[in-house]
């Protein structure tokens, strides 16, 4: 997990979501997300039921990076229901080209999920290739989908990856 920790760090930008102010939710004051953050919270959008149907245990469900936020960054991450691998999303306000750009990052290959663009890609570091990201730009960001090992090194975690996204889309939002 420490490399996608690392990877969340090294994403730099100064993109700014416009949007301050205040809501009110049955009865309850609500603080608007900082102008920083993403408006898609994978651990708020994303129904349990569609985290069950990839084969992950809604209940292992941990926010963030170990649960400490980023700004401009929304995470969460899932362990497979074998414990053999993890499932991380994170939303970012940060675009597509931004992640190209990161040196963390590498093998990039563009790839089509469903109906979108997006780019397939590995961590410099990840020499034995046991993880893998897929991201698609969502409302003004980008969003990544990461496989990373756990008790083994998943077969093919781009192909997981892929399946993950495609399995997820609809509720990524454009």
């Amino acid at each position: 997990m420490s490399g996608i920790r690392l990877a969340a760090g090294v994403v730099c930008a100064a993109a700014l979501v416009a949007g301050c102010g205040n809501a009110t939710v049955e009865g309850e004051a609500q603080s608007a997300p900082e102008a920083t953050d993403p408006v898609f919270s994978p651990c708020d959008d994303i129904p349990d039921e569609a985290v069950a149907a990839l084969g992950m245990d809604p209940a292992s469900e941990s926010r963030d990076i170990l649960g400490v936020s980023t700004p401009g960054w929304k995470g969460c991450v899932w362990r497979h229901d074998s414990r053999s691998h993890f499932l991380r999303i994170e939303a970012t306000v940060h675009p597509l080209s931004e992640v190209r750009e990161n040196p963390v990052f590498g093998e990039f290959e563009d790839v089509e999920v469903g109906d979108r663009e997006g780019v397939q890609f590995r961590m410099v570091a990840d020499k034995g290739r046991t993880g893998c990201y897929v991201a698609v730009e969502s409302d003004g960001g980008a969003v990544l989908i990461a496989v990373r090992e756990g008790r083994t090194v998943p077969d093919d975690p781009c192909g997981i990856a892929r399946a993950a996204t495609l399995g997820l889309l609809s509720w990524i939002p454009e």
